[in-house]
């Protein structure tokens, strides 16, 4: 019987809010599959904490996202000890919202907003590849995993909040940047900018991903 593994990652879950649940099969001594499904259990994860309004959602089956799937190649031969190589594949459909923390007056077409009122919403459809380094240690049937790696971004979508009719209204077409993806953190109204946050990151289309995961192997 090939060797499997089941592992959680809580360092990602704690930070970002996303939960990803790893199930890992041997192919051959050397090769592996991994599927990753990933859940949102956090709307306002510590990643966002410079930004009070943000909140995160899943945009497919309830909590959960999308899923992940990666080959590893293990360079010494032995799957789920030592160093791995794994190239994979992430789709995932995340919302992102900003939510009024206060109550807002009434100012030009716009009307009042009051406090928990969404202002802004998106969705971003994650379509990546990346490429991660990864190391496994087992002691016994327990596992710990950690891996760094990169990931770019297949998609093209791209969203800027601006002002070309006297009122701020948000745009996807060629007035936008392509690494903006931008989401107003405050009502969107006729003379004042609204405070905003762009979705991407600042490597776009490039991302750094990391893991740090806890689980068993079954021999």
């Amino acid at each position: 019987m090939p060797e499997f593994s089941i592992r959680l990652d809580p360092l990602n879950a704690l930070l970002k809010g996303q939960l990803g649940q790893e199930v890992e099969l041997e192919l051959l001594s050397w090769l592996s599959i991994e599927t990753i499904p990933l859940f949102i259990i956090n709307s306002q994860p510590v990643w966002y904490n410079a930004y009070d309004p943000l909140e995160q959602s899943s945009e497919w089956l309830g909590p959960l996202a999308g899923a992940e799937v990666n080959l590893g190649f293990w360079l010494g031969g032995d799957t789920f000890n030592g160093t791995v190589l794994r190239f994979g594949f992430r789709h995932a459909n995340l919302g992102y919202r900003s939510v009024a923390q206060s109550d807002f007056d009434g100012s030009g077409t716009r009307n009042p907003v009051a406090k928990g009122d969404v202002m802004d919403e998106l969705q971003d459809n994650h379509r990546r590849v990346s490429f991660v380094i990864g190391s496994h240690r087992s002691w016994g049937a327990f596992t710990l995993v950690g891996g760094f790696g990169l990931e770019y971004d297949l998609g093209n979508a791209k969203r800027c909040i601006t002002n070309r009719t006297g009122v701020f209204t948000p745009k996807s077409d060629d007035s936008c940047d392509d690494d903006q993806l931008q989401l107003a953190l405050e009502p969107l109204r006729d003379m004042a900018a609204p405070d905003v946050v762009n979705i991407y990151g600042a490597l776009h289309p490039f991302y750094l991903t990391f893991r740090l995961s806890l689980g068993v192997v079954f021999e």
